[in-house]
């Protein structure tokens, strides 16, 4: 169970920059598959899923704890070091004018994201957001399901009006 949720761990970190558009955007390498440390990194995550055991319970010989056991290590190892690579690079894989784009989509993502906008502002800058990315930065269908939830966000209503209770004022 404890190597299993190490396992979860790192998945959940690396779906932090897969379902973030903003660290995307920062940490572009750490979604190109193209980046070689990347891509050893998502050999270990297939490896490391395949190997995984169906449940805590599921029965499970010495030699497959030991596979899993070296697979978990290695996709750990594997996603820090894609990681550090990442934040390394950051934007420097790109031209000035795609780092210029990145720039530009990551301060309208501030507004796409932004509730104090209206629904008609976020639009925008969402649609710009994806015209500054396109052919820069290839968005995963659930990023980009989790940043329209962001964008579709419903402005908060302002707060009702305190009704008066005459019944209070005997």
């Amino acid at each position: 169970p404890r190597l299993m949720a190490e396992h979860d761990e790192i998945t959940a970190r690396w779906l932090d920059y897969e379902l973030d558009v903003a660290k995307l955007i920062a940490f572009p390498a750490m979604s190109d598959g193209r980046q070689p440390l990347t891509a050893a990194f998502l050999r270990a995550k297939k490896t490391a899923d395949a190997l995984r055991p169906a449940s805590a319970e599921a029965k499970v010989t010495e030699q497959q704890v030991t596979e899993y056991l070296d697979a978990v290590g290695n996709y750990a190892v594997a996603f820090e070091v894609a990681e550090r690579d990442a934040r390394r690079l950051r934007d420097s894989t790109f031209t000035e004018e795609e780092r210029k784009r990145l720039d530009r989509a990551q301060k309208l993502l501030q507004v796409a994201v932004d509730e104090s906008a209206t629904q008609a502002e976020r639009h925008i800058a969402y649609q710009r957001v994806r015209e500054e990315l396109d052919g820069l930065i290839q968005l995963s269908d659930a990023a980009v399901e989790v940043l329209e939830k962001q964008v579709a966000r419903e402005l908060p209503a302002p707060a009702p009006a305190p009704t008066p209770n005459p019944e209070a004022d005997r």
